[in-house]
């Protein structure tokens, strides 16, 4: 921290302490100090779109984006498209933001299968298998 003291204007400064949050992880996540002079949560907090939590159970950033996906590939599933046309959508729409928060997280296997048959619904236009 010392070496940021020097590096940057007081006022710089004071502006990124204010906006700046610190989560402890790991073995230190019960630690009540605060990390590098920073505000510390124990709760929740978002980075780059990303909700983070100690819990392991919480799923919302998935789901949200599960959510989102599903509408914008419903507006796109009255079209006449190809398969082809299908397999571009759900590339583009769908999973490039559920792969960019998968890839950060672990996903449970309940999640993947949901994600699966939302996708297969919409490419088959919600045929079922016969």
């Amino acid at each position: 921290m010392n070496v940021i003291n020097n590096l940057v204007p007081y006022q710089v400064l004071n502006t990124i302490r204010k906006k700046t949050k610190a989560m402890w992880i790991g073995s230190a996540k019960n630690n009540v100090t605060k990390p590098l002079g920073f505000e510390s949560f124990k709760e929740r907090i978002k980075s780059l779109g990303i909700n983070l939590s100690y819990k392991h159970e919480n799923n919302d950033n998935l789901n949200f984006k599960i959510y989102k996906m599903d509408t914008k590939l419903n507006i796109w599933q009255t079209r006449g498209l190809t398969l082809f046309g299908h397999t571009m959508l759900v590339k583009t729409l769908g999973l490039f933001k559920l792969v960019y928060s998968a890839s950060m997280m672990r996903v449970p296997e309940m999640v993947i299968k949901r994600i699966q048959e939302k996708i297969r619904k919409f490419l088959w236009k919600n045929k079922i298998d016969k």
